[in-house]
């Protein structure tokens, strides 16, 4: 799947924000973040790019060079085989069977595809767990920048539904 795929799907014409936080509500349209100020000029042309698509349906998840996502279910089977870091692990395999998680997992393709951070959302798409591979403050700044972003993302999500 393909972020104009994703983009073309979920564009929403009004978002029932306030003037005031209209803004930033439109940057968050349909789960998409396409635009972002990471400080790493590399991670902000991907961002651009292939966006990061926040969507948690099984037939519109993020697969490019840039981001993957995959959905587990409480106690899942391929649990063992996904190399999720012990926290995220700890939290997928306590959980009831019927709950519903998305892994989305960003790399660093200009790096030869090494990991950059993985994220676990929830079903609302709120992040419960998220960790960064990278050990350069750069990076660090820039994976908390991205998940500011999700967060965001998340609660436009939320105030447009209320």
């Amino acid at each position: 799947m393909n972020t104009s795929n994703c983009l073309g799907k979920h564009i929403a014409t009004h978002t029932g924000f306030s003037k005031g936080m209209r803004n930033n509500a439109e940057l968050y349209v349909g789960q998409l973040i396409k635009t972002i100020s990471s400080g790493i000029k590399g991670i902000d042309q991907l961002v651009q790019r292939y966006g990061v698509c926040l969507n948690n349906n099984e037939n519109q998840l993020s697969d490019n060079t840039f981001q993957k996502s995959l959905i587990l279910y409480g106690q899942d089977q391929r649990l063992d085989y996904v190399n999720l870091p012990p926290c995220m692990y700890m939290i997928i395999a306590g959980a009831d069977a019927e709950k519903k998680f998305v892994i989305h997992r960003l790399y660093l393709p200009y790096k030869n595809g090494v990991r950059f951070s993985t994220y676990l959302l929830n079903n609302d798409g709120d992040v419960i767990e998220s960790v960064c591979y990278q050990r350069n403050s750069k990076y660090l700044h820039a994976f908390k920048v991205i998940r500011k972003h999700i967060v965001m993302a998340s609660y436009s999500a939320e105030t447009e539904a209320a």
